[in-house]
């Protein structure tokens, strides 16, 4: 539009092209405060996206504020609605930070300091899920400054607990685990203000964490290296090279599959659409295989391009990206295309998470043993963004959810 118009400032100036100009300017002037427009650039251009409830608000026609020149924010207007356009020049900017030079300031890292080996988190809201070494399972309730266990399990599993798959809302959900003891743990959880007899045993924290194991899953002979809580199933990986699918509400054992892999198979992920019922897995055979839930079909498989195992898996928009002890970490499309390479960690990517928008666009996070943890563009492949060593160790896991990220060793 601006070419557009820096051409009409050559027209002759006379009273017809006057008309001329002052019409078309009308017209483009429409065009730009078109909550369409605006919208349809919110949603289709790379970066953070609007959540489901947020996409049905009304669209606000004014601006919410405006920045002053000493850098302050001024709040104009106070609404439910949503302005587009500042959302998406906010956007815009977010993005040239990130693609830009190293931030000035390190980001604010809180730290959690445990007493053992900690092997799988996951992150929902304040709530903060641990597996640990020592064979126990803790909650704890992060806020800025103040983090806080609140219930820890005792003896979850015989073994060290490796692996942890969440299904999480407002109340509580359900949590799979996975051990070193060769076995799969369903548990029940809900979460609550404590009540006032809880109150007078002077524990510090005002919440509460109700949880109940209520199914252990035996089968495999090796360590069950990760699991995976689909809609319907849930999936249990394991050192012996097998993966084992059950029944999410009954509990029963749906099928074994002992032919995908002919090594460990070390991580799975879901179809982005938890409606279709598939599962991606990837092995230290260096390969990694798109299949069925309900029967042993390979929709896909993909051997790596050398004899490297692969460590991690992530699957989430088109994409599937792994993760090698080659240090590098691949790009492909679901039907098994490869798309590129990223190069940059020094030794073995250990964890991959991804953040892809609707458009495509968005970011690969990654972790490695060279302890460094790196955001990358998945549609050029370049580093957007390496964060200053956040440890002194080899990091096992990285997770990234609604502007947190949280990495353990």
């Amino acid at each position: 539009m601006a070419r557009i118009i820096h051409i009409l400032s050559f027209l002759p100036y006379d009273h017809v092209h006057l008309l001329l100009a002052r019409r078309i300017s009308r017209r483009f002037k429409d065009i730009a405060e078109s909550p369409q427009l605006w919208t349809s650039l919110v949603h289709n251009t790379p970066g953070p996206q609007l959540s489901d409830d947020i996409k049905l608000r009304g669209t606000s026609t004014r601006s919410p504020g405006l920045w002053t020149e000493d850098g302050e924010w001024v709040s104009s207007q106070t609404s439910d609605s949503v302005h587009y356009p500042t959302l998406y020049r906010s956007r815009r900017l977010l993005d040239r930070v990130v693609r830009g030079p190293p931030l000035k300031s390190p980001p604010h890292v809180e730290n959690i300091q445990m007493y053992d080996a900690v092997y799988c988190v996951y992150l929902f809201g304040p709530w903060l899920f641990v597996g640990l070494r020592d064979r126990s399972i803790q909650f704890w309730r992060t806020e800025p400054g103040d983090n806080v266990m609140v219930e820890k399990v005792e003896d979850a599993h015989e073994g060290s607990v490796l692996a942890m798959s969440v299904d999480a809302n407002k109340d509580g959900g359900t949590m799979v685990t996975g051990s070193s003891d060769h076995t799969a743990a369903v548990w029940e959880f809900k979460w609550r203000l404590k009540t006032r007899e809880e109150w007078l045993r002077g524990q510090l924290s005002e919440w509460k964490v109700d949880i109940a194991r209520k199914e252990i899953f035996r089968g495999h002979v090796g360590a069950v290296l990760d699991v995976a809580l689909a809609k319907d199933t849930i999936i249990t990986c394991s050192k012996d090279s097998s993966i084992r699918i059950y029944d999410r509400h009954t509990y029963d054992l749906v099928r074994v599959a002992n032919n995908l892999h002919t090594g460990p198979v070390n991580c799975l992920a879901l179809h982005p659409d938890p409606n279709v019922p598939q599962f991606v897995s990837c092995s230290g055979d260096g390969s990694w295989v798109i299949s069925h839930m309900a029967y042993p079909m390979i929709i896909a498989r993909h051997p790596s391009d050398d004899t490297h195992a692969l460590a991690c898996i992530a699957w989430k928009g088109p994409f599937v990206v792994t993760g090698s002890k080659d240090a590098d970490i691949q790009v492909y499309t679901s039907e098994g295309y490869h798309r590129r390479t990223f190069k940059g960690h020094m030794d073995a990517v250990r964890a991959i998470d991804l953040d892809i928008n609707e458009a495509g666009g968005g970011m690969v996070i990654s972790a490695s043993y060279d302890h460094a943890v790196r955001m990358w563009d998945i549609q050029t492949g370049k580093s957007r963004h390496q964060f200053p060593a956040l440890h002194t160790s080899i990091v096992l896991d990285v997770m990234f959810t609604n502007g947190r990220m949280v990495t353990y060793v």
